[in-house]
């Protein structure tokens, strides 16, 4: 038995990957969500690339499994927000067949788990992949549907690969890298923009380029090593998301399978009304400034902003121009 904790677009993803790998999948969701969930009787797979749709019977549905002992592989994919909450319901200890996939945004979960569970065997996923959930049990990719997978878990990443999820290799240098990445995540969520626009308008460019700057500085003076998950170092992105947008958004559109209105979970967030993972993405650059006694102020004041639209402070989206200013990017 695969168990996936978290019903939305990640968990769900996973779960129709694995259900094509012939595994039986329990799928979690919250208490309050069971009977959205439960009167479901398809799991719908959509991609934006023009593969066909993946239609499925629906998962096994619960709030907590009644037999730990069944379980093989125990995958966490919910919102940073809710992990301490899902890890306090978890058995203290886990028994010794299952295997812990943390799959969550960020560098701090896999730290969490391992805390938690000590012993364990826990492979760390960093999905790669964009994808948005459009009603339970449905969810359309806007990207390839990629995974990076902790190189101990071999099987499992030759599982997902036979089934059509591309596998890579992970680990902690990577994580820190797709970090770098999502730290467009709040610039497209104040300026109401897609990735496209973050790689292609001049000034959503610039606030990229400055707000990646300063991150990787931080990440420096703490001897922290960054590899960005792509075939190219941090420096020459950086370069090209500098001097040629354009050429970066064909690569990504055609290397990635980006499609032009792919936004991130981020925005989704907000207009739920939820909080948002700014705390585990951009935040985590400020606090690592902050212990080292260094100013990270563009990350900073990116926090500020995204704090004050959770809140309602920041009624309506910023312009690009207008969130360049704000944040004082020459």
């Amino acid at each position: 038995m695969e168990l996936v904790i978290g019903g939305g677009a990640v968990g769900t993803a996973l779960a129709s990957y694995l259900q094509l790998a012939n595994k039986e999948v329990m799928l979690q969701v919250k208490e309050d969500q069971l009977d959205g969930y439960k009167g479901v009787t398809e799991l719908v797979t959509t991609f934006s690339t023009g593969h066909p749709a993946i239609v499925q019977n629906s998962p096994k549905i619960c709030a907590s499994p009644e037999n730990w002992a069944d379980i093989e592989h125990l995958y966490i994919a919910v919102k940073n927000r809710s992990l301490d909450e899902v890890l306090a319901k978890l058995p203290k200890k886990l028994p010794r067949q299952i295997s812990v996939i943390p799959c969550l945004n960020g560098v701090r979960a896999e730290e969490k788990v391992r805390d938690a569970f000590p012993g364990a065997r826990i492979y760390p996923m960093v999905v790669m992949f964009n994808a948005a959930q459009t009603a339970p049990l449905k969810v359309k990719f806007t990207t390839k549907p990629m995974i990076l997978l902790d190189p101990q878990a071999r099987p499992l990443a030759e599982l997902f690969s036979e089934v059509g999820l591309l596998t890579a290799p992970g680990s902690r240098a990577l994580a820190w890298g797709k970090l770098l990445i999502n730290l467009n995540n709040s610039i497209c969520t104040l300026t109401r923009t897609t990735f496209k626009d973050v790689l292609v308008e001049p000034d959503l460019r610039k606030i990229m380029v400055a707000t990646l700057d300063e991150a990787m500085m931080v990440l420096d003076n703490a001897g922290i090593p960054y590899q960005l998950p792509f075939p190219a170092p941090a420096k020459l992105y950086r370069f090209g998301l500098k001097y040629a947008g354009s050429l970066l958004w064909i690569f990504a559109h055609h290397l990635n399978q980006v499609s032009d209105d792919a936004y991130p979970s981020m925005m989704s967030d907000i207009a739920k009304g939820s909080e948002t993972e700014i705390d585990f993405l951009n935040g985590e650059i400020c606090a690592l400034a902050e212990a080292q006694g260094i100013a990270a102020p563009i990350n900073t004041h990116l926090v500020e902003l995204i704090k004050e639209l959770e809140s309602g402070k920041q009624p309506h989206e910023l312009k690009p121009a207008e969130l360049r200013r704000v944040l004082n990017i020459q």
